[in-house]
């Protein structure tokens, strides 16, 4: 603070993109932790200097087409950077079929990963195309050639990490079949699409199936913006930490905590007995929600949330991993109770329609001002085509779109053996028993409730967990400190989550009771992006002792928590 009691600049700190900051006090250390939710990295992609011509191929005349010419290409690597892939170029006959610009290639560092095989995905006399398998947390984007039926080598290329990646309909540029070029039929359905990729060049093999069906196949592609031969955000970082120098007045810097797309830091400290002893300690722990494998924005789907949120604990003048939250598993809340009733079922089913009904056009021609309009009820319509047809006779379906129905669609999921979508933590104490409350949400981090809502994302429910002396999980039938549970209190242990929607974070707070009866209240108050502010009454101690599964009644204004088993469905 200044002399005139307002503040002034002490120090600055080197960040990238930090959405949160922790304090913690360990008693002889002051430390300050800032969570980067990414790092920028500058030429990313790099065009290759040279590539070596792996073949030429010209489908035989005797298909009866004018026959088409192939060529494959391998880029050549350079220091510093790996290929993703072989090229491909269909041309006619006569042309001399040269390469026109060169391939992308990616720069080495820790969004690369080898593959750990190969599938084949065709195979004849002149050429095998090979696929490559990328392993958990990757993709891959190109296929590889070969002239024998012996699989490449898996240094060969590189996959890449999912967080730069978005899955995107393949553009199609001209097929080529194995055996016929032009518009020939394409003999057991064997035809090639020529892809280029933002930031690479390099193919997919399609089948003619594929080409055909309702949607275009879809392939993972380098994320366009920014240019990744220029500048990319990379949800891989690091999170700094900072130790206070008395001497200097100053934060010293520590040491660099790897985070994978973070939301948010809980610094806290839990004192304990030593176990054997009656001597007491106190332990330091920074809880960090590594949240999304894509930043700043997710653009795929709802795995993209699945970044592992871990524990630390600052022990020997740095922070060690002693948990990593990989068997809290996350249980979807149904996405139709955040819509009025009924709107959920409000669609444009044309497929259905066409099967069952004999109707004068496709479900859109029947929406106001279109051809078939106010003939919903005649042509029996109302049922399938509730989107086109919803001020004629589906008024509960006014206002939905299309586009909201196919986005839950998109976005739909279940259960995942992952804490997903870690949003908040809040570490809180009752009872002499600890806990951390984890938000969970499937938004963009900062956004607004109508822009989360317009993504109609299906969000998990959140996440109360304990402490047992070792680690957090689920809750505990009573105190593990006391001895006299301590033998039952994990073999009655059940998971707690918590319907909050968009939930961004907890609260504990005990309020006073009213004057008959003085003890506290204790409340767990979610707040919600887009449920608001969610009260519930913490009563934990009335599920103590119970045996196997339990059934909680909190008596708060908001849910009933019915708990089971995680692998049920918990409301």
């Amino acid at each position: 603070g200044g002399s005139g009691g307002g503040f002034v600049l002490h120090q600055t700190f080197a960040t990238t993109a930090a959405v949160d900051v922790a304090h913690l006090a360990t008693g002889r250390d002051h430390l300050l932790v800032f969570a980067n939710l990414l790092s920028i990295e500058n030429n990313l992609a790099s065009p290759s200097l040279s590539e070596t011509l792996l073949l030429t191929y010209t489908a035989p005349s005797a298909c009866g087409a004018q026959p088409d010419k192939i060529r494959i290409w391998r880029p050549d690597e350079k220091p510093g950077y790996k290929r993703v892939g072989d090229i491909l170029k269909v041309c006619a006959v006569g042309d001399t079929c040269t390469l026109t610009q060169h391939a992308n290639l990616i720069r080495e560092g820790a969004w690369l990963a080898e593959p750990t095989g190969y599938t084949r995905l065709n195979a004849t006399d002149l050429v095998n195309i090979w696929r490559p398998l990328a392993p958990a947390g990757f993709e891959c984007l190109g296929e590889v050639a070969t002239v024998t039926a012996t699989a490449p080598a898996t240094s060969l290329i590189r996959c890449v990490d999912v967080g730069m990646l978005r899955k995107l309909p393949i553009a199609e540029n001209r097929r080529w079949s194995n055996v016929c070029a032009g518009n020939a039929p394409c003999p057991g359905g064997l035809c090639w699409s020529a892809v280029e990729l933002p930031g690479s060049t390099t193919f997919a093999y399609v089948t003619e199936q594929d080409l055909e069906a309702d949607q275009a196949p879809q392939r993972y592609q380098l994320v366009a913006r920014p240019d990744p031969t220029i500048e990319s955000y990379v949800a891989r970082g690091a999170s700094p930490v900072y130790k206070y120098n008395a001497s200097s007045t100053r934060f010293d810097f520590v040491q660099n905590i790897q985070t994978l797309g973070v939301a948010d830091l809980e610094a806290f400290s839990i004192s304990e007995a030593i176990p054997g002893t009656n001597v007491g300690r106190t332990r330091n722990f920074l809880a960090v929600a590594n949240r999304q494998l894509q930043a700043p924005a997710v653009l795929s789907g709802p795995e993209l949330f699945d970044a592992v949120p871990v524990l630390l604990e600052w022990t020997g003048g740095s922070f060690s991993e002693i948990q990593r939250f990989t068997d809290a598993a996350s249980i979807a809340e149904d996405p139709c109770d955040a819509l009025p009733p009924g709107r959920c079922a409000c669609a444009d089913e044309d497929a259905a329609a066409r099967s069952v009904l004999d109707l004068f056009g496709d479900c859109a021609s029947y929406a106001p001002g279109e051809l078939n309009a106010g003939f919903c009820r005649e042509d029996g319509a109302c049922a399938l085509c509730g989107v086109s047809c919803a001020e004629e006779c589906r008024p509960e379906c006014v206002g939905a779109t299309q586009e909201e129905y196919e986005r839950r669609g998109d976005n739909a999921w279940s259960t995942t053996a992952k804490l997903r979508g870690a949003a908040g933590m809040r570490y809180f104490t009752h009872g002499g028993m600890h806990f951390l409350a984890i938000a969970q949400n499937l938004c963009d981090l900062f956004a607004s409730a109508s822009s989360c809502a317009a993504a109609h994302r299906t969000h998990p429910h959140s996440a109360v967990l304990q402490w047992d002396g070792a680690r957090f999980g689920k809750l505990l039938a009573g105190d593990p400190a006391d001895p006299s549970v301590a033998g039952s209190a994990a073999q009655h242990a059940f998971a707690l989550r918590i319907p909050a929607g968009a939930a961004l974070s907890f609260s504990f707070v005990e309020l006073p009771g009213p004057a008959a009866a003085p003890t506290p209240i204790p409340l767990a108050i979610a707040f919600s992006l887009s449920k608001g502010v969610l009260p519930y009454r913490w009563a934990f101690s009335s599920v103590t002792h119970l045996q196997g599964v339990v059934a909680v009644a909190v008596g708060a204004p908001h849910v009933v928590w019915a708990v089971s088993d995680v692998s049920r469905s918990i409301v």
